[in-house]
């Protein structure tokens, strides 16, 4: 009976047209699209119209492998791709990907296969010539060598570009469509950031990964429909700069150095991220910091870092930030939780009176060097000790999401400090850690800790659900 039900579903799926197939193949990844090929002989032939193309030199090179043999792999991926775009019969195509992390010997291949992809007006184009073994720390010594073709500085049906590793010509870069813009490992003289941005009038997101030569990034265009800017780990010829007047942005993420800020007149900012990874020494730069929080007062959603943590509240008056004026109603802390990140955790809690939300994210310790208290803190005092609820004292968040729980001492300090401050706090969540501890600790561990811990525990809000998971 069941084989007889399985030929029946098989009558059905090849009584469709190659019409509606066509419409069936191109909603796969190119990758599965390939699969099905094998599916049956009307199959073999369906997959060359997908309208979503992508050549990952991934699928073929073993990156594991010996330079001769990764050469021979990517030999056989470039002849794949020649082969297939021959037998490309549709008129456009929807999505174009091309990866490849050596293209010195295949620039006139590439160049062709790109041609191909402009030739049949694709809306939605990826050029990806980095190496994933690139080291973050050297970006200025992988220079792009691959020119693109001037056909495609002409290409005015895009709609959405990613390039990576890249010689962009970006005095003839004008797309009058183009609505999502990423550039990485892409050198960037100059002001070309602003000159970008007026050529694209439509352009919507702009992202900047592991870019270098820019003076400044300036974005001063009132026209500008810009709603999403991510500046990602570049490098500025010197010390960083960003002045944003002008587009109403609505997410701003960065990663990076500490530097010069100005944000002006961002009033329909919904989430920004801040992380500064790239930073190794401790400075006093708690001033530089405060203001980017205030520059950026109108934002709903806040994401910070470990070194925000640690450095905020070094600078003249840490006692205030925003005076009252911050809207953010969800703080994300990328945290370790440890005594050097308290101060600012604290800082943040009391500075947010409009706090809805916590999320909780607990990771690794940035370790910087020459690090020196602001003052002397005892952890458990600061959490635990003397915590009676006072109405000028409450933390008004409803919610606390915590990820990556062990029930240390350290978390399980912050927990009190919590249960007896947020008052009005109708639901914690804990995700415990899935990761094995260094003394063979588990998430049974994990669990039975914060349990113990948190029962032990006063709590304020009569309402609040407690779950560990």
């Amino acid at each position: 009976m069941k084989k007889k039900q399985k030929i029946q579903h098989s009558n059905y799926f090849s009584k469709l047209t190659d019409s509606l197939l066509f419409i069936i193949v191109s909603l796969l990844p190119f990758k599965q699209a390939a699969r099905t090929s094998v599916l049956s002989k009307q199959w073999s032939h369906i997959w060359h119209s997908t309208k979503n193309i992508e050549f990952n030199e991934n699928f073929f090179v073993n990156s594991q492998e010996s330079e001769e043999k990764k050469g021979n792999q990517r030999r056989v991926f470039i002849e794949f791709a020649k082969k297939w775009i021959l037998n490309f019969q549709e008129s456009s195509i929807q999505n174009f990907i091309l990866t490849c992390s050596d293209p010195g010997k295949y620039l006139t291949d590439i160049h062709d296969i790109i041609i191909f992809a402009l030739d049949h007006n694709s809306k939605n184009l990826t050029l990806d010539f980095s190496d994933p073994q690139w080291d973050d720390c050297d970006i200025e010594e992988h220079p792009a060598i691959f020119d693109l073709p001037f056909k495609f500085y002409k290409h005015q049906f895009l709609e959405s570009l990613k390039l990576a590793s890249c010689k962009l010509g970006v005095s003839v870069f004008k797309f009058g469509s183009l609505k999502d813009l990423s550039l990485s490992w892409i050198e960037l003289r100059g002001y070309d950031i602003q000159t970008l941005v007026n050529n694209c009038p439509l352009l919507e997101s702009l992202s900047l990964i592991k870019c270098t030569g820019m003076y400044e990034l300036e974005v001063s265009n009132p026209n500008s429909r810009l709603k999403k800017l991510v500046v990602d780990r570049c490098s500025f010829v010197f010390d960083t700069s960003i002045s944003i007047d002008g587009p109403q942005l609505q997410i701003f993420k960065y990663s990076g150095k500490v530097g010069e800020f100005h944000i002006e007149g961002q009033k329909c900012i919904q989430e920004a991220e801040l992380e500064f990874g790239l930073e190794e020494e401790f400075e006093r730069l708690g001033d530089l910091l405060s203001d980017l929080l205030e520059q950026l007062d109108s934002a709903k959603v806040l994401t910070v870092d470990s070194y925000l943590l640690q450095v905020i509240t070094h600078g003249d008056d840490p006692q205030y930030c925003g005076e009252g004026d911050l809207e953010i109603r969800h703080l994300i802390l990328k945290t370790a939780l440890h005594a050097n990140e308290f101060p600012g955790i604290k800082y943040l809690l009391e500075s947010f009176t409009l706090l809805e939300k916590l999320t909780i994210e607990i990771g690794p310790l940035k370790v910087l060097r020459r690090y020196e208290p602001r003052y002397r803190f005892n952890p458990e005092g600061c959490w635990t000790k003397n915590l009676i609820l006072y109405k000028d004292m409450e933390i008004d968040v409803k919610e606390v999401e915590v990820k990556g729980f062990r029930g240390t001492k350290n978390e399980l300090f912050v927990l009190q400090y919590l249960l007896v401050l947020a008052s009005s706090m109708e639901q914690m969540n804990i995700y415990l850690s899935r990761e094995v501890g260094e003394d063979g600790s588990n998430v049974e561990t994990y669990r039975q800790r914060t349990v113990e811990g948190v029962m032990k525990f006063r709590r304020s809000s009569k309402t609040l659900r407690i779950s560990v998971n």
